[in-house]
């Protein structure tokens, strides 16, 4: 079955400047505001919205507006990004090293 988001150009929409502008400001909400971690988040955002080939973007059903789905995306993202601050691969945890 052909899903709708498989026939979305999301090259331009993600790395466009009004979605950068909106992964960067939401990077600095949810973060903080040291540049290079805003920085360091948006790239991060941006690359795994483009990484298997846009496998996160083509789940797309379109229930809501590609850049709605896109916030969404990215807002997981920056979520997924401030875990890795918080336990970076490797560290160790209460049950011992973390699996690697």
């Amino acid at each position: 079955m052909s899903r709708m988001g498989s026939h979305i150009n999301w090259a331009s929409l993600v790395f466009g400047s009004a979605h950068k502008s909106r992964v960067r400001a939401l990077c600095r909400r949810m973060l903080g505001n040291d540049p290079l971690r805003v920085e360091d988040a948006t790239d991060f955002v941006l690359r795994e919205l483009a990484r298997d080939n846009w496998i996160r973007c083509r789940d797309f059903q379109g229930k809501a507006k590609p850049d709605t789905w896109l916030y969404l995306l990215a807002v997981q993202l920056v979520r997924e990004y401030a875990q890795t601050l918080h336990h970076p691969p490797g560290m160790t945890t209460a049950h011992g090293p973390r699996p690697g």
